[in-house]
């Protein structure tokens, strides 16, 4: 199978595309099967040829090498070996951002081998199954390192194979039939002819297939994403995380909501805070998805992205600079999800707990008439977190008060915030 993936790649002849994608169709549904996914992933030269397939190919055998590897990310042990394969995360990257025009290009692509993140112990994963793609499986092991075999082909190896294979066969052609080179350079411009001409039916051909292997590699990029050591690495790719923001803005694709979501898991480890903070257009984003008149899955996914943005100091500080925190009133009083007032209110007391920020918080209008209104939800949590923030937002503008006056008995230089710890979304514990 492996074979005839690989070798029928470059191949746009009938044959060749409809045997290149009855083999990958059987790969994928063998890798539908949680107990073949660890051994699907360590074959010697699987990842190669998946990555080929990916690269050359723009039509259904794409979509099946798309699922296999959906497929593989969803086992933990598979997780770390696929973030660290060279090439892997430039090419899904290229291929989510949907401009595949034509082959993969290396040249104008950097690997992605220089910018992995350092490694996380001990993992932790909280995946659920729910049968699709893009749902994750139960945890099957505590390592969840999944390190590639030495023996694994590269794709550099793999493609110097067979341009040594075609070296071979030109010079085998030559000496058989006679033919040199300078005969073979009108064989070359005509070649050169059918290139073009495929290049002009490759768009038109590939469109049907385009959204479907998009969408399989979002698959993937989420899967990775809802680990921490693969988080980090995901994380650390600036390639991938200037198309990641790129796609969240792309609100007319169905994909956009889920990649949201990708930056919302990424959130969750501390260690990516900053990352996330200081690349272009994350914020940005988190305030256009964060509005009212967006997807509640969008709104949802952004409130909580910064919830957890907003409980280090480099978010404080980026979020507060933002145009994020304008729109705090409309999702406290506006919003109908419980979820998303929870949210909300979390991250403006993460934000208030920070004195350099409190300012810009309490002067926003409406704000604190609605932390006020929502002392009387229903709901004992979001009263609580609402009653707390009141809280800290009344100790620091006493304090900085030029003509306050502090009871007698409170020593200021003691004096701690009435809350003092941040609300959190999932995330994954400091040092672990």
């Amino acid at each position: 199978l492996i074979f005839v993936a690989k070798e029928s790649c470059g191949f746009d002849t009938d044959a060749a595309v409809d045997s290149r994608s009855r083999a990958m169709n059987t790969i994928s549904n063998l890798a539908a099967s949680i107990k073949n996914r660890t051994l699907l992933f360590h074959h010697p030269r699987m990842l190669a040829t998946l990555i080929t397939v990916v690269k050359r190919d723009y039509q259904e055998s794409r979509v099946f090498a798309c699922s296999t590897l959906a497929y593989l990310a969803k086992t933990e042990e598979n997780k770390r070996g696929l973030a660290e394969t060279d090439g892997l995360l430039t090419i899904l990257s290229w291929l989510l951002e949907g401009n595949c025009i034509g082959p993969f290009n290396e040249e104008n692509n950097t690997s992605d081998r220089e910018a992995l993140s350092p490694v996380f112990d001990n993992e932790n994963n909280d995946i659920t199954s729910k049968g699709d793609i893009f749902d994750s499986l139960p945890l099957l092991g505590k390592d969840g390192a999944g390190i590639m075999k030495k023996d694994r082909m590269t794709v550099d190896e793999c493609d110097a194979r067979s341009e040594i294979s075609s070296a071979s066969a030109v010079s085998k052609l030559t000496e058989v039939t006679g033919i040199q080179s300078h005969e073979l350079k009108d064989e070359n411009k005509h070649e050169e002819k059918v290139h073009r001409a495929f290049m002009k039916k490759y768009k038109k051909k590939s469109k049907p297939f385009l959204l479907s292997s998009r969408s399989n590699a979002c698959a993937i990029f989420l899967h990775l994403a809802k680990h921490r050591t693969t988080a980090g690495i995901l994380c650390a790719n600036t390639n991938f995380m200037a198309v990641l923001v790129r796609v969240c803005n792309e609100v007319e694709v169905p994909i956009h909501t889920k990649c949201i979501e990708i930056l919302c898991h990424l959130s969750r480890v501390p260690m990516n805070i900053m990352r996330l903070a200081e690349s272009e257009g994350v914020l940005s984003t988190l305030q256009r998805m964060s509005k009212a008149n967006e997807k509640s899955e969008d709104r949802l996914f952004a409130i909580r992205t910064a919830q957890n943005l907003s409980c280090e100091l480099q978010g404080r500080q980026a979020l507060t600079a933002s145009s994020f925190v304008d729109n705090f009133p409309q999702l406290l009083c506006g919003s109908n999800s419980i979820e998303e007032k929870a949210a909300t209110v979390s991250t403006v007391l993460n934000l208030c707990i920070d004195s350099e920020s409190i300012v810009q918080i309490a002067s926003k209008p409406g704000l604190i008439a609605a932390l006020v209104h929502l002392c009387t939800h229903e709901s004992d949590s979001l009263r609580d977190i609402a009653c707390d923030a009141l809280a800290v937002i009344s100790y620091w503008l006493q304090k900085f008060a030029s003509n306050g006056i502090v009871p007698a008995d409170i020593d200021l230089q003691d004096a701690q915030l009435p809350t003092d710890g941040a609300y959190t979304w999932e995330q994954f514990l400091s040092g672990i």
